[in-house]
C-alpha cells in the first residue's frame, strides 16, 4: 500500500517523498514516472529522535536531494544521496550522530601515538561499532550517492546501483 501510494505521488508530480513512522531503516526507491522525471522515495529514514534497546532499530539516515533547472527551465532531480546516522541510548544525552564522522573520529584516535592502551581499546571497539553500522545502512540503502541524470534502468532495483562522488560541498 505504502509503495503504490508513494508512486502515485510522483505520477501526480512530486519529486520527492519522504516515509517516516516506522523508526526502522528501509530502501530508497528512484521512481521513474510517466512523464520522464524521476522521484525518490525514501519509504523510511529510520530512527532519529530515540535509541531502540534493538541495534538495528537505531541506525538512521538523512536524505540530500540536489536538482537542477533542465533547458527548458524546468528544476530536475539530479542526484540524491544520504548521511547514515546512529541514534544512542543514553537515556540522559540522546543524540543522533553522523556515522561516517564517527569512523573518522575512531581512525584519528587510533592514529594519535599518545593515546593509552585502554584509549585504543575503546577507539578500536568504536571503529568496528561504526563501520559495522556503516554497512548495515548501506545494505539497506545502496550506495551514497547516486547520479539521477543516468539513463533510467541503471535506477532498476535489479540494475547494480551507482555510486558517484559526493558534490562538493560550500
Amino acid at each position: 500500500r505504502e509503495v503504490t501510494s508513494a508512486r502515485a505521488l510522483c505520477e501526480a508530480g512530486v519529486d520527492v517523498v519522504l516515509g517516516h513512522h516506522p523508526h526502522v531503516l528501509q530502501p530508497i526507491e528512484v521512481h521513474n514516472a510517466a512523464d520522464g522525471r524521476r522521484c525518490v522515495i525514501a519509504y523510511s529514514l529510520g530512527n532519529f529522535v530515540t535509541g531502540n534497546p534493538k541495534i538495528t532499530w537505531r541506525n538512521g539516515a538523512i536524505v540530500l536531494v540536489e536538482a537542477a533547472r533542465n533547458a527548458e527551465g524546468r528544476m530536475r532531480l539530479t542526484t540524491y544521496g544520504y548521511v547514515p546516522t546512529w541514534c544512542t541510548n543514553d537515556p540522559h544525552a540522546k543524540r543522533v550522530m553522523n556515522t561516517e564522522r564517527m569512523i573518522r573520529n575512531s581512525r584519528m584516535a587510533l592514529d594519535d601515538p599518545s593515546i593509552t592502551s585502554a584509549q585504543r581499546s575503546i577507539a578500536s571497539a568504536n571503529l568496528a561499532h561504526y563501520e559495522k553500522q556503516l554497512a548495515s545502512v548501506r545494505k539497506v540503502l545502496g550506495a551514497p550517492w547516486v547520479d539521477l541524470t543516468l539513463p533510467a534502468h541503471r535506477h532498476d532495483k535489479k540494475a547494480p546501483v551507482v555510486e558517484t562522488p559526493a558534490p562538493p560541498r560550500p
